[in-house]
């Protein structure tokens, strides 16, 4: 019997010294367990369809129509002009259309006049130097190479408006004798039908 509890009395003490070199306390209750949470999952919500809405047609504008009777500006021929010079002096003929009227203005050509004579010296003995068809001129690129004045090339004509207003007038224009120093052009006060050779 007392051999029975020697070994006893040695099992508790390993057992005791076990526990003790491990810091371990052995559970004097059972352990709690926590329940198991599980989480809440919110629903889907469906998407709302916004409606379309109605386009709005405004409504198309009515034109205004300017009244037939409306006054036309009265003609000024003293307005009309031809653009540029000519050049270079090569014996074509060239249009010299006159500008400065509105475009429901009908221009009529009543005379075209030079200040070198149609067939002159030093010029390429051409003949006639000008012609108009439809109310637009056109004149011959040439000078005589001996007269440093140039040739100007007066052309008179008649101006009518839709509302029967009309009016005269003359324009000009130029063939330098060259494009240095002679290259203006200067009115001799001699002047030649241009039609006629």
């Amino acid at each position: 019997k007392s051999h029975k509890m020697s070994t006893e009395k040695i099992i508790y003490l390993l057992v005791t010294l076990l526990f003790l070199g491990t810091n371990s306390q052995v559970p004097t209750s059972a352990p709690t367990i926590r329940p198991t949470i599980r989480p809440t999952i919110a629903p889907t919500p469906t998407p709302t369809t916004a409606p379309t809405p109605t386009p709005t047609i405004a409504p198309t504008p009515t034109p205004t129509i300017a009244p037939t009777n409306a006054p036309i500006p009265q003609l000024n021929c003293s307005l009309a002009k031809i653009e540029g010079s000519i050049w270079p002096p090569n014996g074509r003929f060239v249009s010299v259309p006159i500008t400065g009227f509105p475009s429901y203005v009908t221009i009529q050509i009543t005379g075209i006049y030079q200040t070198e004579p149609t067939d002159g010296k030093g010029d390429r003995n051409s003949c006639p130097d000008a012609k108009y068809i439809h109310g637009i001129a056109f004149v011959r690129a040439e000078r005589s190479g001996s007269n440093i004045f140039g040739r100007i090339y007066f052309i008179k004509f008649n101006a009518t408006s839709p509302g029967f207003q009309s009016c005269s007038g003359v324009v000009s224009t130029c063939v330098p004798h060259d494009k240095g120093k002679f290259f203006s052009c200067v009115d001799t006060n001699k002047y030649y039908d241009s039609t006629i050779c």
